[in-house]
Formats: structure tokens, sequence, C-alpha cells
């Protein structure tokens, strides 16, 4: 099954928790809708082939994989595991995680809260000064519409993944009648789409 149909679980009041398999690739509108009783959606993403010169040079992302859990109170947890890659020497790596949806402001986080940051799972350790050739630590800056990151791993010629675990506060708008989560994972950053 890749596909969840439109409607196809909507009204099922006994449903309590939903995990999506990776295979799946989309889900219609209202396939959950009037499923009163879900505590908990995991959805994880899964896409190809995407490239970001904002790193510290040009990388490669062979993989990038999100796992998510959308919790009762309306607060989601994420779980992204990226893959870069890479012909050159390079210091590490950069992300941006944006909390505010430029398509629809009612669908933003109103909080973060970072868990962790690991390489090759590795836990990173946060620092507040770091230089080209450390290695084993992250810098984090925190703003009003996006949290970044910076990951200190020299890597040769070779592939890493990094994992950022996280929580973000309020993501689903709830209204009398039912819930809507809309999050863009990716963010819009990118140079170019995953293909």
């Amino acid at each position: 099954v890749t596909t969840i149909s439109n409607g196809l679980f909507q009204g099922c009041t006994s449903l309590k928790e939903v995990t999506i398999p990776n295979v799946v690739t989309s889900i219609g509108s209202s396939a959950f809708q009037d499923c009163t009783s879900i505590e908990s959606i995991t959805v994880p993403f899964i896409g190809e082939s995407l490239y970001s010169t904002k790193s510290f040079g040009y990388f490669r992302i062979d993989e990038f994989e999100i796992n998510c859990t959308v919790l009762e109170n309306g607060d989601m947890k994420v779980e992204e595991n990226i893959t870069y890659a890479t012909n050159e020497t390079k210091n590490g790596v950069t992300r941006d995680i944006e909390l505010k949806n430029e398509n629809n402001s009612k669908n933003s986080a109103t909080g973060f809260e970072l868990e962790s940051v690991k390489v090759d799972g590795i836990e990173y350790k946060k620092t507040y000064s770091a230089q080209n050739g450390d290695s084993g630590v992250y810098e984090y800056t925190k703003g009003s519409n996006k949290h970044s990151f910076k990951v200190y791993t020299p890597f040769k010629r070779q592939g890493k993944t990094v994992t950022y675990t996280y929580l973000l506060k309020n993501v689903v708008v709830k209204y009398q009648d039912t819930a809507e989560i809309y999050w863009n994972f990716i963010g819009s950053k990118w140079d170019t789409d995953i293909s």
C-alpha cells in the first residue's frame, strides 16, 4: 500500500494509534477526519537526492528520513536522520528548522525544544564557540522564526548521518469538530527540490 485514500478511516472512533509505514507516499484528504480517539500518529518521511550549498560547502543528501509523532496535547516529536555525502573535504554541516509556516500562519509552532544532535549515532555537545577542524560539537542559534545548527564533524569523501531530535510545540490547529496539521518538514530554504 503506497496511498491512503481520501476518507479511508473517516469516522473510525475506535482508532487510537496510527503508524504510517514508510512506503506510503501520499495521504488523501479527510483520511482520518472525525477519528476522535486518536492519541498519536507516527508519520515517517523519506526523501532522496537533495542538494544544498548552504553547509560548509557543497553536499549531496542521499537520504532524508523524518519520523514524527503527534502528541495528544498538539505537540510533535520529530527525529530527522539526514545522510550527507560529498566528494570533498568538509568541516561539517548546517541545518535550519523553520517554526513559522510561510503559506499558512495558523500552522506554525509556538515553541521548540532540542533533545539531541548525533552524528553516526554519537551524541554531540552544544558549544558557543567552535572553529573549523573541531569535532563532536555543534553551535545552536535560536531565532524568532527558525533555529539554526552548525555541526562540526570534519569528513573527507565519505557520508555521515546527522540525527536531530526535537519537540515542536502546538503544531496542531484544533477546531470544534476536528484538528489539522500542516507542517513543511524540509523548510523553504533548500537550493534544489527533492527529486
